[in-house]
């Protein structure tokens, strides 16, 4: 029964796609609706119905904007479910790992083992600055007493103060390194569960792909043309050093590294010069075969 129905879908599909091709030459765009209405028609809001429209979308050349329609308003339940598990998933279990699972654990475990308190302690770059934020801190009590903001303070209530904030300055870099050294464990936690989402899910990954490939596919040559000079300058232009900067930065801190400025030069000096000759290859070598027009672009705009 499923298989004389499966056959009914197929049938109608290839109607359609006949009637499309037929009707394509008038510039009507009625042939996908009323295939999909007729597939619909059997209950069957399935990936064979779509695979069948991306094959009516892959051989009606005028239909790409009428086929888009159908594919952002009428995509299959279980394809939204994809996506959004694609979301949630690796983001819940990353939150619950680190702040429900780790942070709790090294808690506990820092006070247990001295090891562990000793490697999760305070770093050296951390001394320094706490010890900026309390010559800040001093200055900070000296200008207030001498504006009237505050009362005199003495010598040992002076050092009572700066002993205090310094215990908090030391409570909060510690807590700061047990959550860089949870950041590498829940960030993997994160990857392997994005990598089983994807594995597990083959056949929707498929079906993202061909909807992305059909959406690149409808913008223009010039809406192309400019999304690849925006990218490449936005990454590889000559404003992009501090970008690069700013970027690694963030990445060393966020797991707790000690930032070393010379490795970060080099990096920024190598990386993306090889990304910008790679790219200046495959625009001169494949995109002329990818797309032709593109690439006249691209030559109008180097011989202006």
């Amino acid at each position: 029964m499923r298989r004389a129905e499966d056959g009914k879908i197929g049938l109608l599909l290839r109607m359609g796609m006949i009637t499309s091709l037929v009707l394509q030459m008038t510039g009507m765009m009625v042939a996908v609706e009323v295939a999909l209405a007729l597939a619909l028609a059997l209950g069957r809001k399935t990936e064979t119905v779509w695979f069948g429209l991306s094959e009516i979308w892959l051989l009606g050349g005028e239909m790409r904007m009428s086929c888009t329609r159908i594919v952002f308003f009428d995509m299959p339940p279980s394809i939204r479910q994809f996506l959004a598990a694609l979301l949630i998933v690796p983001l819940a279990l990353d939150f619950v790992v680190h702040d429900f699972v780790l942070m709790p654990f090294l808690d506990r475990y820092v006070k247990t083992v001295p090891l562990a308190e000793e490697i999760l302690d305070v770093r050296r770059n951390q001394k320094l600055e706490m010890v900026k934020q309390l010559q800040v801190e001093k200055a900070r009590f000296r200008f207030e007493v001498e504006i009237g903001k505050s009362p005199p303070l003495s010598d040992e209530e002076l050092w009572w103060e700066l002993r205090r904030k310094a215990l908090d300055l030391r409570d909060e870099f510690r807590l700061e390194n047990r959550k860089a050294f949870a950041n590498i464990w829940s960030d993997m936690v994160f990857g392997i569960s994005l990598f089983l989402v994807l594995h597990l899910n083959q056949s929707k990954v498929a079906l993202l792909k061909f909807a992305g490939y059909k959406i690149i596919s409808n913008i223009s040559d010039t809406g192309k043309a400019f999304l690849i000079i925006l990218i490449t300058d936005i990454f590889l232009g000559y404003h992009s050093e501090s970008g690069w900067q700013t970027l690694l930065e963030i990445i060393v801190e966020h797991y707790g590294l000690q930032v070393d400025q010379s490795a970060i030069t080099v990096f920024v000096c190598l990386i993306p010069v090889v990304i910008d000759a790679c790219v200046k290859l495959w625009l001169f070598k494949s995109l002329p075969r990818l797309s032709p027009r593109v690439s006249n672009i691209f030559r109008e705009m180097k011989r202006h």
